[in-house]
């Protein structure tokens, strides 16, 4: 798994840039599938269902009506990750 670290990044509904981000995390898992059978040397697996889940969190701001209001108990909406990554400065 990668590790980003910064200062930097967006999260979007839609198209709509959500205000006062200070940080987000995302996750990703799969079930692993054993598909082993009589005679098999070796154990072997497969890919299965896969899930995600993520956490943004920020300061409240009443004015962002499109991003954070946006996120209301029971809406559907299109969430947008993305990661903005520094480049680290290495001294010798």
């Amino acid at each position: 798994m990668a590790n980003h670290a910064g200062s930097e990044g967006t999260v979007k509904i839609g198209s709509n840039t959500i205000a006062e981000i200070r940080s987000f995390s995302i996750d990703e898992s799969h079930d692993a599938i054993e598909k082993t059978a009589m005679g098999d040397s070796y154990r072997s697996f497969t890919t299965g269902l896969k899930s995600w889940s993520g956490t943004i969190e920020c300061w409240w701001d009443e004015t962002d009506t499109n991003g954070q209001a946006a996120m209301d108990i029971g809406a559907s909406v299109t969430v947008v990750f993305i990661p903005r990554v520094q480049p680290v400065a290495t001294r010798f």
